[in-house]
């Protein structure tokens, strides 16, 4: 499973960024894809789970501060900077901004589907270099990934496992005993029911 978060002044925007995100994760893996998309008119209300992207719009210096703080949320997420014309790169090339790709306005469909395609392809890139530092979890046929320093810590709850990360919980079947032989030397089997991160 790819997760997608895009934010745009303009809701037309937004859809057809989503569309492109649905059609290029199709293009290039059979995994789910969750992508929400947010316009300017629209409140983003918490983030209710890790992103593993960001396409976020930004014409003002204003925009950006709200860019900062998400960047604070979602460390680990590839970003696509869509920057207005009147934004010069001083102001988003910086260590706590940091965009993985660029995408300058105005722009037209093929350049929007050209950056997100690049934007997934190293996203994939990044992933497979990085699973060897990643949990898999999987349910059903979705699969999702943990990086170990997002896991605070397992729980073993009525024939489940409970992954408590800073975002979300999420409910899986497996055993303690199993994630023992995969988890980093860190992780700390405290109880007979938990697992923690020290």
């Amino acid at each position: 499973m790819i997760s997608i978060l895009i934010i745009c002044h303009k809701k037309n925007e937004a859809d057809i960024l989503q569309q492109l995100c649905g059609y290029c994760t199709a293009l290039m893996s059979n995994e789910t894809l969750i992508c929400e998309a947010y316009s300017e008119e629209e409140r983003l209300t918490g983030l209710r789970r890790t992103w593993d992207m960001l396409l976020f719009e930004a014409d003002t210096g204003e925009d950006l501060s709200v860019l900062r703080e998400l960047r604070e949320q979602l460390p680990e997420a590839s970003l696509l900077l869509i920057a207005g014309a009147d934004l010069v790169p001083e102001q988003y090339v910086t260590p706590h901004l940091y965009p993985s790709m660029l995408l300058r306005k105005p722009f037209d469909r093929q350049k929007a589907f050209d950056a997100v395609r690049q934007l997934l392809a190293g996203y994939y890139r990044r992933r497979e270099r990085e699973s060897a530092q990643r949990l898999m979890i999987r349910r059903g046929d979705n699969r999702r990934y943990f990086h170990y320093t997002q896991i605070l810590f397992l729980e073993a709850k009525e024939k489940k496992l409970i992954l408590f990360s800073e975002q979300e919980e999420l409910a899986f079947y497996g055993s303690l005993r199993e994630m023992e032989k995969v988890l980093p030397k860190y992780f700390i089997r405290c109880h007979r029911s938990y697992i923690v991160n020290s």
